[in-house]
């Protein structure tokens, strides 16, 4: 279910943009990098294991700010939260944004075609 962006920022533009966000949104986006360290790029982010990793470091912010912040993040089009499953999922424009954030990137795998069978 991730959203693709018409048009990813560039290196410079995300950089300059994470610089000037504020620190309740970069804890935000680098605990849902930090959540689940096998996610794959694009994949769904657990709540319970992002809620984990977020109220779990020393924070001044409270559930309900991070809540506040969290429904930014999605009406700014960060983020998608599907409710059949109940994960949130990150636009690329977030992936991005997490991976300037932490310096750390999701894994992109690729499941290979399955060979057809020669006998």
């Amino acid at each position: 279910m991730t959203t693709a962006t018409p048009k990813l920022p560039t290196t410079e533009q995300l950089n300059a943009y994470a610089d000037k966000l504020p620190a309740i949104y970069r804890e935000i986006l680098a605990a849902m990098q930090n959540s689940d360290p096998l996610r794959r790029y694009g994949g769904g982010i657990d709540p319970r294991g992002f809620w984990d990793q977020l109220t779990g470091s020393r924070s001044e912010y409270t559930r309900g700010e991070y809540s506040y912040a969290i429904e930014q993040l999605e009406k700014r089009g960060f983020l998608g939260y599907d409710d059949s499953v109940g994960f949130y999922f990150p636009t690329d424009a977030c992936e991005e944004l997490m991976a300037t954030i932490t310096g750390k990137r999701a894994k992109t795998v690729e499941v290979p075609d399955l060979p057809e069978p020669n006998w």
